[in-house]
């Protein structure tokens, strides 16, 4: 299997916005199959990131018109949630959002997400539920890193 066999990535590449798929029982049951992960550095180091809400179009409008940011009605500014902490112990990579900063009441804070560089931008998740000690997994994601005149670090 990939996740196994796989290294994981240098977390210093991982800066800036990654489109993701999601597969899964998870995802399909609450109708999230796209996403966008944006990792931000700290002192030259990723070191945490969000995810940020994007319309969901079906997988054959994906190149046209997939991965745009879903807005709040009330401020038109981009939905970001899920806040996550990247962590690298033993070789492995994974994205923590238990010890991040979410709400209370944000389901998000029991994931932690295991990461491992398929090819070069490419990247193969697994989303695990956490219970102390206890990891489910949930859903398989990729990641393909968004080409630098889609995302907004270039525009603005």
């Amino acid at each position: 299997m990939l996740i196994e066999s796989c290294p994981a990535p240098n977390p210093q590449e991982l800066h800036g916005q990654w489109i993701g798929i999601n597969k899964g029982f998870g995802p399909a049951l609450v109708g999230l199959t796209q996403d966008v992960k944006q990792f931000k550095p700290i002192r030259s180091q990723c070191a945490d990131g969000n995810n940020l809400m994007v319309e969901q179009v079906p997988i054959c409008d994906l190149r046209s018109h997939g991965w745009q940011p879903k807005l709040s009605i009330l401020t038109k500014e981009k939905q970001e949630l899920g806040n996550f902490a990247v962590s690298q112990t033993c070789g492995d990579l994974e994205l923590d959002y238990s010890k991040a900063q979410n709400r209370w009441f944000d389901p998000a804070r029991y994931l932690v997400d295991e990461i491992v560089q398929v090819d070069d931008g490419l990247l193969l998740g697994r989303a695990n539920l956490q219970f102390g000690c206890v990891r489910i997994p949930l859903a398989y994601f990729t990641l393909s890193r968004r080409p630098c005149n889609e995302c907004d670090e270039c525009t603005e």
